[in-house]
């Protein structure tokens, strides 16, 4: 469980930064690519240096710097074969894990996401690991080294050429023939420049607010309190929690009530694990029905489309607010995600003076805040669920 801490809001977070525009990384697999070193008009070629320095920089810009330091890089890349970005693990002094970066190079140089949270790795590490743990995978990935991205957020491993690849979840899936053919992959890394201005770029952040508790569950204890995971259900855990006084309940209790609720629909089940989906429209219903049950009075409204003051106001009220958006996967299908907000805040590059709107959240998949940017050009829709006591 993650508890908010108010003396440490801007520091000890998982970090989520949707289409953040920043100086960062051309991919760096396992393969050995020629990288040039040379300024051309005012931009820097991405080397294996550099993309390492400015993981480290993006640490140590934040405060987090002096006892992390980043790590073995790996490039990923697009179902079409093409390079699409680089993951980096960050380490303790003593070598363990404390969270991971992953940047992106296909829509102007993004973080994508990065987290400080102790023992959090890289979905790479994160499909390795679930690798090792499953003999049945290991069969379709023996020397896993290729990374591709299936859409955003969502990833896979394999073995180099092969047609199926390991997810995080261990679901197996098969490659399109594009993603595996050779032909694409190879001297295109080294044509990746990054405007020299954002090279190691430190970041500010100010008109924070944010609310005074906040209670969340980070994916791996929810599946192992219930077996069930739902990205939706876990958003509505911090409004629960929030709320009502519903401790002696136990996790399971209410995770299952609100589950059941917000009518939630199994998708997909994977090493016991079952993966549900709910309707936008279900998620403040339930948690209003959860709360009255407990003697506690609260309405909810849903809002298409809604506007960053929409949260700054739910915030500035002392009431949290859920935040889900939409993206389209590698099969051309939406999928959906649903993220508890408990503040807001702005970004800003020091060098270039750009900014932009941030809402912290809870993403349901690590512990501790995320930060997500709230005009991420990739998604295809998004809602806001507010309440109100």
């Amino acid at each position: 469980m993650y508890m908010r801490d108010r003396r440490n809001s801007a520091k000890r977070f998982s970090m989520l930064l949707f289409g953040l525009l920043i100086a960062v990384c051309a991919g760096l697999s396992t393969r050995t690519y020629a990288f040039g070193k040379t300024s051309v008009n005012n931009q820097v070629a991405f080397t294996t240096n550099v993309a390492v320095d400015q993981a480290n920089e993006l640490a140590s810009s934040l405060d987090e710097g002096e006892d992390l330091h980043a790590t073995n890089p790996i490039g990923y890349y697009d179902l079409d074969g093409n390079p699409a970005g680089c993951m980096v693990n960050y380490c303790n002094a003593d070598g363990s894990p404390n969270g991971f970066a992953i940047f992106d190079i296909t829509d102007g140089f993004q973080i994508v996401e990065f987290s400080f949270a102790s023992n959090a790795v890289s979905p790479y590490t994160k499909t390795l690991d679930a690798i090792a743990q499953n003999e049945s995978l290991q069969d379709v990935a023996p020397s896993p080294t290729i990374v591709y991205e299936l859409s955003p957020l969502d990833y896979c491993v394999a073995d180099d050429n092969s047609p199926q690849a390991v997810t995080c979840n261990g679901d197996v899936v098969t490659l399109p023939e594009a993603a595996t053919s050779t032909s694409k992959k190879g001297s295109s890394w080294d044509e990746i420049f990054i405007p020299a201005n954002k090279n190691y770029s430190a970041y500010t952040f100010s008109n924070q607010r944010n609310l005074s508790d906040f209670y969340a569950w980070p994916e791996t204890a929810v599946e192992t309190a219930t077996s069930k995971y739902c990205c939706a259900v876990s958003a509505m855990l911090v409004p629960a929690y929030y709320y009502t006084n519903c401790w002696s309940d136990g996790l399971s209790t209410v995770y299952n009530e609100l589950w059941n609720d917000g009518g939630a629909t199994i998708i997909s089940t994977s090493n016991g694990i079952s993966y549900g989906s709910v309707l936008n429209s279900n998620i403040g219903p339930a948690v209003v029905r959860f709360c009255g049950s407990r003697g506690v009075t609260i309405t909810s409204s849903f809002q298409l489309s809604p506007t960053y003051q929409s949260f700054v106001n739910s915030i500035d009220s002392g009431n949290p607010a859920i935040f889900t958006a939409g993206i389209i996967d590698s099969g051309g299908a939406r999928v959906g995600h649903a993220m508890a907000v408990e503040g807001c805040c702005t970004l800003q590059y020091k060098s270039t003076g750009e900014s932009w709107r941030a809402l912290m959240v809870f993403d349901g998949w690590n512990s501790g805040i995320a930060y997500v940017n709230y005009d991420f050009t990739k998604f295809t829709d998004t809602g806001g669920v507010f309440y109100a006591s």
